[in-house]
Order: structure tokens, then C-alpha cells, then sequence
């Protein structure tokens, strides 16, 4: 539902490890998520993200943060401006208009 709002791809993993040896990058354990689009020059096709659940207690935090990381797909340069959490806000929006479907 994210991707279909965000109108960008992406793939998605909970596994911190994996997550930071395919991107080279080091996650901390206090990090939520983070979304990797490769290096400048260099981009992914499919950018990777992952969430860190033990940092993710209900769905709500889910649905921010899976938001959040989308915005910086949606609008990377704005960084944490208020334009990018309007950004954020929108597809909250959005998925919360998009009709459930069976997993």
C-alpha cells in the first residue's frame, strides 16, 4: 500500500543484517528505519529499506515510519523540512484511502 501511494518501488526487509551488508552501511540499534537509494551516480533500480521492528512497537508507528521513509523516496533533497513531512502526511493519507486487500 506504501509503494502504490508513494508512487515509488521499493524493497523492503526487517533484517538489519542483511540490510547492512547489501548497502554497506552501519545501522544502529536505535535507528527505525532507513531507506538506501544507492550511491549518487550509482542509484538502485529498487531502492532498499529496512525497519527495525524492535523499534516499532504498534502499527501506527508502522504506518509513520514506512510514510516517513517513502517521503525521503518521494522528495530525498527536502531532508526533514516541513514540506517533506506534509510530504509524509500525504500518503498517510493515501493509504488510508486505499481499500484492504486479502494478504
Amino acid at each position: 500500500m506504501f509503494r502504490e501511494a508513494a508512487e515509488r518501488s521499493f524493497a523492503l526487509t526487517f533484517d538489519i543484517a542483511r540490510y547492512a551488508e547489501a548497502t554497506g552501511l552501519r545501522f544502529h540499534p536505535h535507528y527505525v528505519a532507513q531507506v538506501y537509494r544507492g550511491e549518487e551516480g550509482a542509484r538502485l533500480d529498487t531502492p532498499l529499506m529496512v525497519v527495525n521492528l524492535a523499534q516499532v512497537s504498534t502499527r501506527a508507528d508502522a504506518d509513520r515510519v514506512l510514510a516517513h521513509e517513502c517521503m525521503h523516496l518521494r522528495v530525498p533533497s527536502y531532508g526533514h523540512k516541513k514540506s517533506a513531512f506534509a510530504c509524509a502526511q500525504e500518503i498517510l493519507d493515501q493509504v488510508a484511502s486505499l481499500p484492504l486487500t486479502p494478504a
